[in-house]
């Protein structure tokens, strides 16, 4: 090995060129035996977090029955296969796998004084879905619903924060509420723990959206609008999911609805005016996530982005709220910050694309959905879609993302049609 310690270069990777001055030694072993209690502090950290890991597991597992026990005892095993599979993109800590076990045992052996939002069969359902999630979190899913901003940003957490996750939903069905930006508690309606055709489904189909995500991205979507006035007063409007309408069938009525919650006109549904059909898109703000992101993770974005996004689309992000949006101009600058991302380990990211209407190709939506990996070599993204079967997955060139015209999965816009909220013109009708 060549030695350096003499070697008046020394090589600044900032400013790229020598400056002249003498390096320190390369190896000092009085600055080692500094370090070695540390080290071995760390050993004995992770034997006592690993010991700490067992217990739980024997807690979660004990109170089971034998059928309850082996299909939880398998969806544990999947998910401590995933954290140490240190080829996966996710890596989870031990101190996260930790935490989620925490969150597992405390639904399925919940404190006595709390009254459970869930009985125990769901909750031991929920616990399950929250570990599968956790080791494969592709399986996030925003169902028939129009949450394809929260379900996005639930896939991101569980790649990077699963803890995060599993304690939110884990308050929410044990005490009934989630935290406030300010830190206050929200107190939930009963809409996040009713079960609908997809979540009642204990084997759901590719798609479909898990109870655990139902928990997750409803109980966020009325956090959301517990602060929000359209015109009705604010926390006016609660978030409802109904039996969609026939006559809006296949127009993207997955059924949800906004309704007065209290005062003169309660239980009025929120309609478009000028469509004459219910408002039911959740219209969350995309640029809204990353502070969404920050309220809810261990580790704060600070400088990194959350959204990739197209500058076309600016006009239809709030102005307020942009900090972690990463905005691209055109191919090559898109590659070149795919390739910044790559290098820094920064997948996966939530990314603003244009869907297209298998129905009517002329109307076209922003839509929001994850970037996962990209190939520097071939130019190539790896995208996964939270809605829809076989959506996961997509391999897609840098060119074909800022295809112009707005093609399916493009980040360039062309022309669309887009509700946003809050929207001028809407009325309360009597359901």
């Amino acid at each position: 090995m060549q030695d350096f310690r003499n070697d008046d270069r020394v090589f600044d990777s900032n400013e790229s060129k020598h400056l002249g001055e003498s390096p320190e030694p390369v190896f000092d072993f009085c600055d080692f035996a500094d370090e070695l209690p540390k080290l071995f502090k760390c050993s004995f950290d992770s034997k006592a977090g690993e010991a700490d890991s067992e217990k739980l597991t024997e807690s979660i597992l004990q109170r089971l029955s034998a059928d309850e026990r082996k299909a939880m005892g398998e969806a544990i095993s999947k998910f401590k296969t995933a954290r140490l599979d240190k080829s996966d993109q996710h890596q989870i800590s031990e101190v996260e796998y930790r935490s989620v076990l925490k969150d597992i045992e405390s639904l399925v052996n919940p404190d006595k004084a709390v009254t459970s939002r869930l009985n125990k069969t769901d909750r031991l359902l929920v616990a399950k879905q929250i570990l599968e999630l956790a080791a494969c979190p592709n399986l996030t899913d925003q169902g028939r619903f129009q949450t394809c901003e929260v379900a996005s940003l639930e896939k991101i957490l569980l790649t990077r924060n699963p803890s995060a996750v599993s304690a939110l939903i884990s308050k929410a069905i044990q005490e009934g509420k989630i935290k406030n930006y300010d830190g206050s508690n929200l107190e939930l309606s009963d809409q996040p723990f009713l079960k609908d055709l997809e979540s009642s489904n204990h084997k759901p189909k590719d798609g479909e959206r898990l109870l655990a995500s139902q928990v997750f991205q409803t109980a966020l979507i009325e956090r959301e609008w517990s602060d929000r006035d359209i015109g009705f007063g604010k926390g006016m409007l609660s978030y409802r999911l109904c039996k969609p309408s026939k006559e809006h069938s296949g127009s993207g009525d997955g059924g949800e609805r906004f309704i007065v919650a209290k005062g003169p006109d309660k239980g009025k549904i929120l309609y478009d005016v000028d469509d004459d059909v219910p408002v039911w898109d959740p219209g969350i703000e995309v640029s809204r996530l990353g502070k969404m992101y920050n309220s809810l993770a261990s580790k704060k974005l600070k400088d990194s982005p959350l959204v990739l996004a197209s500058t076309d689309t600016q006009s239809f992000l709030d102005s307020k709220n942009r900090d972690s949006v990463l905005f691209i101009k055109d191919k090559e600058d898109l590659m070149a910050k795919l390739s910044g991302l790559k290098d820094k380990k920064q997948f996966p990211l939530i990314i603003v694309v244009v869907d297209i209407d298998s129905e009517d190709p002329e109307q076209k939506n922003l839509h929001v959905i994850t970037i996962r990996d990209y190939d520097k070599e071939k130019g190539v993204a790896t995208l996964d879609d939270q809605f829809g079967s076989g959506s996961k997955n997509i391999r897609i060139s840098a060119a074909d993302l800022m295809a112009p015209g707005g093609k399916e999965h493009s980040m360039k816009t062309g022309s669309f049609t887009q509700w946003t909220v809050p929207t001028p013109r809407v009325k309360l009708v009597r359901n």
